[in-house]
């Protein structure tokens, strides 16, 4: 109870604060050539310097405000310089993260970029103290941060420089901690002091578990109780920051004024690095299951030991999720072996960040030699400053350029490959546009007559149950393109499909269709041959068919003929056309002088123009057109193009006519009634008769219309 009662008089809470951190949005390149850790560092530290040097003059100094004035300035410059470093660090991991991956897979390039970072680690001072002021590189030992010994056992992060415990609040071991630990203090064999017993207990118990028996300095055994067991892993699980009684501080949180890039480059590591053969020796080797040495690569040694090979990959633990019982818990914690493997790869990390730590050392010294050696004038800090900017931010930027370089170059290379992907696909389509192309012929020329119809397609009738009305005549639907198409104008068309090797395809069907129609066109043949010259069953339309079908295909021998003779038959009609033009003619221009001549030389005319006049079928032109000329207005007339319109009767008509139109116009005013009588019942006759009566009464009227005209001849 006395010690419980100390520990909680000695039990405090401490929390250290540290100025909040500012960071800017601009870009990183801004950062390293106008910040204060670029060229200016020296300036800086010399002004960092200068303040420390008043701090220290102010501390003689008798009056206080003059001491208070300079500490408040010299604090304030030491803010300015934790804000440029905290600055710079950030931005720091900011290039970190956007650094191409793939610089993580090779050894060199990842031990590169472990380099820059220690390099500016030593630059930004990392792993000192804020009371360092040392200008340029710190060699001072005492301000180096101090490293704790003892490990706390909160699930905290820890700082990789002080191994304490990073953004946590401390705490303490309450009154109910005491009361709920107490009954088991003389498990602990060797107690020095009261807050080390506590937390030794509480690590006692977690160790021995819930339900175990302990024995105690009096030899009696005592239960670990479930409250007891949940207190202590609760001890154990805060950031306890508690004081021994002598007042040394066991437990503290982390001072340390920034960070380690170290922290960084083992997070970026573990995402994207690998370790390849790992030698292990077999004590190292057996840590691990049967199964997981199965896995490794084995070489024996000349003294019969036996290395083993691993291959070492991060293993990150999946997430629980809400609602996951124990067994589902248990199975996405990490396994022992992967436990081994990630502690094992933790370790080569540390192994090699020293290595590049001690490369920048190196570095530092081989450029402070080569300086000596040509005695610029500089001061060894600003070398050392020139030196670690060029050795760690410079090269963060170059790599940041190359990848960018590197992105927009396989951004190019995307598209020009997508441009080039995009036209050779672009002429495979063109190309098999081409194989499917038909040539259609050229529509059919029918003088203005309408298309013939085709049937329409069977309809269907769902009103009352009915079934398909179905015509007399089946209607066969298009089969092909070439059918389907026939009629729509078009000069040339694509089939469907091409088949399998060309052949069963809708192209091969169009085509064959043309064929057997009798259309046999150039395009619709492979005039190349295509490329198998010595099979020449592969290309059913292959040129030497086109040859075959244009002298020998049936149907276009059987066009070309009637062709031909509906040429010579229209040559024949056209001779014969030009023929009775010329005779019609020779007609017309006799008559136009028939009228102007005396009545002798009518006579004469009559009696010389008569065999030609019979020789044509059609009624006298000529004749109609005086008399409807002269007549004009009369019932003569009318029955002159009435009876130009019996043109049909051909044989009988035509002499008849002639006598009587000859007797008209060779006889006076006394036969125009016999003749408008014979024109009436001639087309009474044309219209009701047959031909014979037609010829009949036309000779009988003829003749009695023959005696009227020699009568009146006479009397001339």
């Amino acid at each position: 109870m006395a010690a419980g009662k100390h520990l909680r008089s000695q039990g405090s809470k401490e929390t250290l604060r540290r100025p909040p951190s500012i960071v800017r949005d601009d870009c990183i390149d801004d950062l390293y050539e106008n910040n204060a850790f670029g060229d200016e560092d020296q300036e800086l530290e010399a002004a960092t310097a200068k303040a420390e040097s008043k701090m220290k003059r102010s501390d003689s100094d008798p009056q206080e405000s003059k001491a208070a004035g300079s500490r408040a300035q010299g604090n304030k410059m030491q803010f300015d310089v934790w804000v440029a470093r905290k600055d710079k660090y950030e931005r720091m991991a900011r290039a970190l993260a956007q650094l191409d991956s793939t610089r993580a897979t090779g050894e060199d390039s990842w031990l590169e970029v472990a380099v820059a970072l220690a390099a500016t680690d030593c630059q930004l001072k990392t792993g000192k103290t804020s009371a360092c002021d040392c200008p340029g590189v710190c060699r001072e030992p005492a301000h180096s941060v101090v490293r704790q010994r003892t490990r706390c056992q909160c699930p905290a992060r820890k700082c990789s420089l002080c191994r304490r415990c990073v953004g946590t609040n401390p705490g303490a071991i309450s009154p109910k901690m005491i009361a709920a630990l107490e009954p088991y203090e003389g498990i602990v064999s060797e107690p020095s002091d009261n807050t080390k017993v506590m937390l030794d207990l509480a690590g006692v118990l977690v160790r021995a578990g819930e339900g175990q028996h302990l024995s105690l300095e009096d030899g009696s055994s005592v239960r670990i109780t479930t409250a007891a067991f949940r207190m202590a892993q609760t001890v154990l699980a805060q950031c306890s920051v508690l004081e021994s009684p002598g007042g040394v501080k066991l437990q503290r949180p982390c001072s340390c004024p920034v960070r380690s890039l170290g922290d960084l480059w083992v997070k970026w590591t573990t995402k994207n690095h690998t370790f390849s053969r790992v030698p292990l020796t077999e004590s190292e080797a057996k840590q691990f299951s049967a199964g997981t040495r199965q896995m490794m690569d084995q070489d024996k040694n000349e003294d019969g030991s036996t290395t083993y090979y691993m291959t070492l990959k991060w293993h990150a633990a999946a997430k629980p999720q809400k609602g996951d019982t124990a067994k589902i818990a248990a199975r996405r914690a990490l396994t022992a072996d992967q436990k081994k493997q990630n502690a094992f790869f933790l370790g080569l990390c540390k192994k090699y960040w020293q290595q590049a730590q001690l490369r920048v050392a190196e570095c530092l010294q081989k450029t402070l030699t080569a300086a000596a050696v040509q005695s610029s004038g500089r001061s060894t800090a600003e070398i050392e400053m020139s030196a670690l900017n060029r050795l760690g931010v410079r090269r963060m930027l170059q790599w940041l350029e190359e990848d960018a370089e590197a992105v927009e170059n396989a951004r190019q290379e995307e598209a020009r490959e997508k441009a080039e992907g995009g036209i050779v696909a672009h002429n495979a389509w063109v190309r098999r546009k081409d194989r499917l192309r038909i040539r259609l012929p050229a529509p059919e020329d029918n003088d203005g007559a309408k298309p013939v119809r085709q049937a329409p397609p069977p309809r269907f009738d769902f009103s009352m149950g009915s079934g398909v009305v179905r015509h007399k005549q089946p209607c066969r639907p298009p089969s092909s393109t070439a059918e389907l198409m026939r009629n729509s104008g078009l000069k040339y068309v694509h089939a469907m499909s091409e088949g399998f090797q060309g052949r069963g395809g809708d192209l091969e069907k169009s085509k064959q269709l043309l064929v057997q129609q009798g259309h046999v066109l150039r395009d619709n043949f492979d005039q190349d041959n295509g490329d198998n010259d010595d099979d020449p069953d592969s290309n059913p339309f292959s040129k030497d068919r086109y040859l075959f079908e244009r002298r020998n295909n049936p149907a276009r021998r059987g066009k070309l003929e009637g062709d031909r003779r509906r040429r010579e038959q229209s040559r024949e009609s056209y001779a014969a056309w030009i023929a009775h033009k010329a005779m019609r003619d020779k007609r017309s221009s006799s008559w136009s002088t028939f009228h102007h001549q005396g009545k002798a030389s009518r006579v004469t005319l009559w009696s010389t123009t008569t065999p030609a006049m019979r020789t044509i079928s059609t009624i006298p032109v000529g004749v109609a057109q005086r008399h409807q000329q002269r007549y004009a207005g009369k019932k003569l007339a009318k029955h002159s193009r009435q009876w130009i319109a019996l043109s049909w009767t051909r044989g009988c008509v035509g002499a008849a006519g002639f006598v009587v139109l000859v007797a008209v116009a060779l006889c006076g005013k006394a036969l125009r009634l016999s003749v408008a009588m014979f024109i009436v019942r001639l087309r009474l006759y044309a219209t009701y008769s047959s031909s014979y009566c037609i010829v009949r009464q036309v000779s009988t009227i003829g003749k009695r219309v023959w005696s009227f005209a020699q009568r009146d001849t006479n009397r001339l």
